[in-house]
């Protein structure tokens, strides 16, 4: 157009009211204030500004994480007779209170202290819960004891044996459904989901990265992206082999899949079944 072919105008950018009266019109009418009002707002003082939180200095947190590894890392030995690196019991906690003191003599009798269940032979907890330490554990550790078994073992100088230490709880086996100590005995409960495949949506609870954690410890495989409608219904044609994991919020993302009647399970699902090591299909949502 020759309008935008003219190049030596004054102020290229110059707005031309003309062309948007409908834009301008709020900007010509006056806002009517009671002189009441003006007075209220006049005399009102200016809000306070918050301070500002201050940052957390990371050094500083690197810091005393390091000092804490290195007090660990110089704690002498006190038994005589320390187990092998073969046999040194890898210990993680969970739900312990004073977790400090615990590790302290767990590396004075020659054992090490973990902070993965990836590496952890033994899972000490100071009482059954169902945390996400115990969901994973189930599944890849060898022991899972409660706390009087390193305050036993540090009285005593040596590793006593873990077995007379199995953590169990009546409320928690009535609750849950599950006998820690059975599953243990299970020698296939790292292989529960193999060969299952596993969609988390993002609004699920515990976070979609942790119950993925949960899922390939007991053999199973996470993706990141859904498969289409057609690809599901083919693989779940003569059992379930795709399970998608999602809650209520979450259930717009999979229109197609209810519209067609294919199931859908929420977090429980994967909890339980690992707690119980059998795939609890009844957590399905409606």
């Amino acid at each position: 157009m020759p309008k935008f072919q003219q190049f030596n105008l004054g102020n290229p950018f110059r707005i031309e009211y003309a062309l948007i009266p409908h834009l301008m019109a709020a900007w010509k009418m006056p806002i009517n204030i009671t002189q009441e009002s003006y007075d209220k707002i006049k005399s009102t003082p200016p809000p306070q500004h918050r301070a500002k939180r201050p940052r957390l200095d990371k050094s500083a947190t690197s810091a005393g994480d390091s000092d804490q590894e290195n007090m660990l890392e110089n704690v002498e030995v006190t038994n005589l007779d320390p187990p092998s690196d073969d046999k040194k019991p890898m210990v993680l906690f969970s739900y312990v209170i004073k977790q400090s003191e615990l590790a302290k003599k767990v590396k004075q009798l020659g054992g090490a202290v973990v902070d993965s269940h990836k590496e952890a032979t033994h899972l000490v907890m100071s009482q059954a819960v169902r945390t996400i330490k115990l969901l994973c554990c189930l599944s890849t550790c060898q022991y899972i004891v409660s706390e009087a078994w390193v305050r036993d073992s540090h009285a005593h100088n040596k590793f006593l044996d873990e077995k007379l230490y199995s953590l169990s709880d009546h409320e928690f086996e009535k609750t849950f459904g599950c006998q820690i100590a059975k599953v243990l005995e299970k020698p296939s409960r790292s292989e529960l989901f193999k060969g299952k495949v596993f969609y988390i949506t993002p609004g699920v609870i515990p976070s979609p990265s942790v119950l993925a954690d949960i899922i390939e410890c007991a053999g199973g495989k996470v993706e990141k992206h859904r498969r289409s409608l057609k690809s599901v219904q083919e693989i779940n044609q003569k059992e379930y082999s795709y399970f998608v994991i999602t809650v209520g919020n979450d259930l717009h993302l999979l229109r197609d899949l209810i519209r067609n009647e294919i199931g859908v399970f929420n977090a429980e699902f994967v909890m339980s079944s690992v707690m119980r090591q059998e795939i609890n299909y009844g957590a399905k949502i409606p």
